[in-house]
């Protein structure tokens, strides 16, 4: 039934969709081409194939059906290929086998395309790129480095340890930002029970005594009855939305780097600045030790990083001009003036690689040191804000009160 409903909604609005069936105990996958469920489903179960689920390819659909990031989902893919072809495993059947493990709907749907790539002739780096919203350009480049220079697992080793960096980096992130995130709910939602349940039965007790309110207790009331009015067509607003973003088309590039909304603040872009640092530097690194000049790798990470990409392509047009890597990105705000400075000396001691992973390593520890700091000092603030807020709220509520033996 679900199935039907699903197929039925991407025809009506002329959305993509694909599906996933089991046959002689392998998983297989493909995009659904006719207009008719009981003819696809026919042909399907005609082939033998059992167990088929039919899904829209649509980002935020693909999220709620499979909570697992697409990072981890990359290190697992990268982590499983590694271990198979250390077993002695072809690299097609070791795709094969990645294929059959159940992690999700889009991620399966994604291995059995390259494993099908792959039998039909392509390599695997031609495979990986018919997905460049999975894999990085980056990624994928070191993998092609390796099947040419027959290096394949040690490729694979350099980008698990890449993504595992990384994954630590945001774990650490949400970590740190748990707590105050919580404190910033129950904040909010202490308020909303104010104004939808305890303002307004006190603005009924004032009217049933007939008090005259003072101006802020008035404004209070006002506040509370704004807010009480307008709840449904806020909620309904929210559900458009998330119908909405469930009707947009998959969105093939996301990029998380470089958002103009909080990009503008100071302890945004320091922080932005810390995390970028680490992730060019051990990019740069990685791609440097596969073989690849550093010209090239820069033209990389510009097609990786695209709201970077003029600054990036500033340097390398520097480098092409006959500077070196430090005059090249003295100026430029993309790293930070640490890593500037221990880029400086690792050219002249012809040590560059290796101070590139020591500055990732360094930025990261840093950037995970600073959230922890900022997120400890905005806890107390957190509660001192929410405190005062509700403060005046029940000070405003008391004036009445207070008044009353006055007034009768």
């Amino acid at each position: 039934m679900l199935n039907k409903i699903i197929f039925e909604y991407c025809h009506k609005f002329n959305r993509q969709a694909y599906w996933l069936g089991r046959k002689d105990n392998c998983r297989l996958g493909g995009n659904i081409v006719t207009h008719n469920y009981s003819l696809e489903i026919l042909k399907l179960k005609n082939e033998n194939i059992t167990d088929i689920v039919i899904l829209p390819k649509n980002h935020l659909f693909n999220r709620l059906v499979n909570n697992k990031s697409k990072l981890k989902n990359s290190m697992f893919f990268f982590s499983e290929l590694l271990q198979l072809l250390e077993n002695g495993h072809q690299c097609v059947k070791a795709i094969g086998i990645i294929a059959n493990i159940d992690k999700g709907p889009e991620f399966n749907y994604i291995i059995i395309n390259i494993a099908n790539a792959i039998n039909n002739g392509s390599s695997l780096n031609e495979a990986l790129r018919l997905y460049p919203e999975f894999f990085s350009s980056i990624n994928i480049t070191t993998i092609a480095i390796g099947e040419k220079t027959a290096k394949l697992n040690t490729c694979l080793r350099q980008i698990i340890a890449q993504q595992e960096l990384l994954q630590q980096t945001r774990i650490d992130i949400i970590n740190a930002c748990r707590y105050p995130a919580i404190l910033l709910i129950s904040a909010l939602a202490m308020l909303l029970f104010f104004f939808n349940q305890v303002i307004p039965s006190f603005a009924n007790l004032i009217n049933d005594l007939a008090i005259e309110a003072p101006t802020q207790t008035k404004n209070l009331i006002t506040i509370a009855t704004f807010i009480n009015y307008y709840a449904k067509d806020i909620s309904q607003n929210i559900i458009i939305l998330f119908i909405f973003l469930l009707l947009k088309p998959y969105k093939k590039q996301r990029n998380i780097y470089n958002y103009k909304t909080y990009s503008n603040l100071g302890l945004m872009k320091k922080l932005q600045q810390q995390y970028f640092t680490t992730r060019f530097s051990y990019n740069i690194a990685m791609l440097i030790k596969s073989g690849v000049d550093i010209i090239s790798a820069l033209s990389i990470l510009a097609n990786d990083y695209q709201q970077k990409q003029s600054d990036i392509l500033y340097i390398k047009n520097k480098l092409i001009c006959g500077n070196n890597f430090y005059n090249s990105i003295k100026n430029s705000k993309l790293i930070t003036n640490t890593a500037k400075e221990q880029i400086y000396i690792a050219e002249q001691s012809n040590n560059l690689v290796n101070t590139l992973e020591k500055i990732a390593k360094q930025h990261t520890k840093k950037t995970q040191d600073d959230i922890n700091r900022y997120c400890k000092l905005l806890e107390p603030l957190l509660i001192l804000l929410t405190g005062l807020v509700i403060g005046s709220i029940l000070f405003n509520i008391y004036i009445p009160i207070l008044q009353m033996p006055n007034m009768l």
